[in-house]
């Protein structure tokens, strides 16, 4: 694959992203490019706009296979942001759920710990829970100074 040097680079900016992303790049490449700029904009939007961050998060779960394990976790992190929660430890059991079949990073397990400790304090979450999430947090990546030991 040959790219044109930069200044020939020319890229309209009414341009369809899939169009530019075809273009350049091998199918799988494209669609990990595609998947993870999907993410990436729906954990922008989970800041102010819930409605196009959830749009960006089922166009990003059409790519999920694709994704890394860090952007997988990024997904269930922004999920946990933008759904309607009205039971907390229901919702960090889904997340936990997504940790434990493929989005395992521990980036996402810290923030499980994080949560299921607020959630001992209303009562919505045990001291089991945070210590299963706390030791799976340290085994996703043991060399974090930030994983709980």
């Amino acid at each position: 694959m040959t790219l044109p040097d930069r200044h020939e680079l020319v890229i309209e900016p009414r341009e369809p992203v899939e169009s530019l992303i075809d273009e350049r790049f091998e199918a799988n490449h494209a669609d990990l490019v595609q998947g993870t700029l999907l993410a990436l904009v729906g954990a922008d939007l989970a800041q102010h706009e819930e409605a196009g961050a959830r749009a960006c998060l089922v166009e990003a779960e059409t790519f999920r296979d694709k994704l890394s394990t860090r952007t997988r976790a990024g997904l269930a992190m922004t999920r946990l942001a933008v759904e309607d929660v009205t039971d907390g430890a229901a919702a960090l059991k889904q997340a936990e759920r997504a940790a434990q079949a493929d989005a395992g990073h521990v980036d996402l397990w810290n923030q499980l710990v994080a949560l299921t400790y607020v959630g001992l304090s209303t009562g919505e979450t045990t001291r089991d829970d945070l210590l299963r999430r706390a030791i799976a947090a340290s085994a996703a990546d043991p060399n974090d100074a930030l994983a709980p030991r």
